[in-house]
């Protein structure tokens, strides 16, 4: 579950911006420590939302939903959207 919060933004340019930077999962009770090691550096952390047990992708911005998607659907699209894309 991936939630932003950029009213101001267009949906495209949330979901496939190329700004620096990278993705890691933390457990919740080393959180802080994450926080504070950043920090330390100046370097800036954005919590970006949650891993989930529901096996979908649920991406919100401003509260509103703009992806819904099962993980089994994506899989399908990645392993077989190029074959079927020249059908």
């Amino acid at each position: 579950e991936i939630n932003f919060n950029y009213p101001n933004l267009r949906n495209d340019k949330i979901l496939f911006s190329e700004s620096p930077g990278f993705v890691f999962e933390v457990e919740e009770n080393n959180k802080d420590k994450v926080q504070n090691i950043f920090k330390k550096y100046k370097l800036f952390v954005h919590t970006l939302g949650k891993t989930s047990k529901n096996k979908k992708l649920t991406i919100t911005n401003s509260k509103k939903k703009i992806i819904d998607l099962s993980i089994e659907k994506m899989k399908k699209a990645w392993t077989t959207g190029f074959v079927d894309a020249l059908k």
